[in-house]
């Protein structure tokens, strides 16, 4: 019995600097990772209620590194990436340094993840098309061998190939003069796949279904080369000129002074005249008022009726009479 209450006494005096307390913690999401070399993979560490440093170690940095050694929490949560380097497996290791609870609790401990670094596992390679151009045959992947009639003229063929994760060994254009068969091989680092097309040259057989197309890549490029054609832009200058003068003529033709217009001769009968000109002053003699002094009436010989020789008189024209 004192043995057990011994017992229970020294957990009760441990349990305030193990990896978890009451008041806060210390997590991390994982104790296992598996990574491919050339690769990384990833885990979290969470602080709940917790604020301080955490130190994160590699135990091979050859095999294995991790993106951080170090970093501090505060009530938050941090991923750390681990990047594979070889083969092998090493061991990662998070412990607390200077970290305590909310309620000034003091956090010990460490936390250890196991992480395997492998090979990549190769991916698949899928062939999906394989043709020869201009003969057609029904491709599929799991059947390799194949047959095209070919003219006897024909030198050269060109292959076209479809699919994914591979590489095909050889050039795209074959020549078959003098060859009865050709291969593809597509390869994905160990992984082969081995096509064979037979050369059919009789001549009695049948002519390729479509005209056969021989890309030419060796041919050189023919340049064109284009010379600017200056025409228009000598005519749409000229046009331009032309429009200026035009412009010139018609704002002088608007903007020049026109001919002085005649004034009309005014009589002014006891009333001063007034000037919109100076030029138009008359002197002081002039700006008399004239009197009119009626003379008496004279008999017309022609029409029998007494004619008054100013009131009767006939105006003239640019004459204007103020009374």
């Amino acid at each position: 019995m004192k043995r057990i209450k011994r017992l229970l006494f020294i957990i009760l005096l441990l349990v305030p600097f193990t990896f978890v307390n009451a008041a806060g913690s210390v997590s991390v999401s994982t104790s296992k990772l598996t990574v491919d070399v050339g690769s990384s993979s990833s885990f979290t560490i969470k602080a709940s209620n917790a604020a301080g440093r955490i130190d994160i170690t590699s135990s091979d940095t050859s095999i294995a590194t991790v993106s951080s050694n170090s970093q501090f929490l505060d009530n938050s949560s941090v991923k750390i990436k681990v990047n594979g380097k070889k083969e092998g497996t090493v061991t990662i290791t998070i412990k607390l340094k200077d970290i305590a609870t909310y309620d000034r609790v003091p956090l010990t401990g460490s936390k250890k993840i196991t992480v395997t670094v492998k090979k990549p596992t190769p991916k698949v390679m899928k062939i999906t098309k394989l043709e020869v151009v201009g003969y057609d045959f029904d491709f599929q992947e799991s059947k390799h061998e194949y047959t095209i009639n070919v003219d006897p003229n024909i030198k050269k063929v060109y292959v076209i190939t479809g699919g994914e994760n591979y590489s095909v060994t050889g050039d795209k254009t074959v020549n078959i003069a003098n060859v009865d068969s050709f291969k593809v091989v597509f390869t994905n680092g160990s992984d082969k796949k081995e096509y064979t097309i037979k050369v059919n040259k009789n001549t009695t057989t049948t002519s390729p279904i479509k005209e056969t197309t021989i890309p030419t890549e060796s041919e050189p490029k023919v340049e064109t080369v284009v010379k600017e054609d200056k025409t228009y832009m000598y005519s749409t200058i000229g046009l331009l000129i032309i429009c200026v003068i035009l412009g010139y003529l018609l704002y002088k033709v608007k903007t020049s002074k026109p001919k002085k217009e005649e004034k009309p001769i005014v009589h002014i009968r006891g009333v001063e005249k007034k000037f919109l000109f100076e030029e138009e002053k008359p002197t002081a003699a002039e700006s008399k008022p004239q009197v009119q002094v009626d003379k008496p009436a004279y008999a017309d010989p022609f029409a029998g009726t007494a004619v008054n020789p100013i009131s009767e008189a006939p105006k003239k024209e640019n004459i204007i009479e103020i009374q």
